[in-house]
């Protein structure tokens, strides 16, 4: 059997919407393919309404940005109720903290001598719930500032980099429970 229970749709850092997912997913021969997106479970019902109509199983997920003494925790969550009020509460601070870092995230590529602005983020986060450093690096590349997003993130984006600009993660074991 082939799975991949950790995949992104463009709700979050993905290229494709949950439909294109499902038909990559299908195309590439998996039988069973979880969407996790970031934080969100946005691309949840897209999703379902692609793999009821496809020999695909869908698994619905979500990756949650969590800390845990200190460190950075991508706490991967499956099969778990969407309309639980206190992880939607938690979700909505992590999302809020996604979003409140961009405009200090653009101030110091701004410091850089790097004509960005939140416009040029947004072309690039389409439908996602929140606009991220892959977004941002998506925009640098289009700017013609880095060849790509790997090198936009080693330049300038990942922690103790000029443009890296800490952001809100639930309690690693809150989450946990959570979920």
């Amino acid at each position: 059997m082939t799975i991949d229970l950790h995949t992104h749709s463009n709700r979050s850092d993905g290229t494709d919407s949950p439909l294109e997912l499902i038909a990559n997913a299908v195309a590439a021969g998996l039988e069973v393919v979880a969407i996790t997106d970031h934080d969100s479970t946005e691309g949840w019902r897209e999703a379902e309404k692609a793999a009821r109509h496809s020999d695909i199983q869908l698994v619905k997920g979500i990756e949650i940005s969590t800390r845990c003494d200190g460190r950075s925790v991508h706490l991967l969550g499956y099969e778990f109720d969407p309309t639980n009020r206190p992880l939607l509460d938690e979700l909505g601070k992590v999302l809020d903290g996604r979003n409140s870092r961009l405009p200090a995230t653009l101030e110091r590529l701004r410091g850089l001598g790097i004509d960005i602005d939140a416009n040029d983020v947004r072309r690039h986060s389409v439908n996602a719930a929140a606009m991220g450093r892959p977004h941002v690096a998506d925009a640098l590349v289009e700017l013609g500032v880095v060849a790509n997003r790997d090198e936009a993130f080693e330049r300038y984006l990942m922690p103790g980099k000029p443009a890296y600009v800490d952001r809100y993660a639930a309690d690693l074991e809150q989450a946990i429970g959570l979920v």
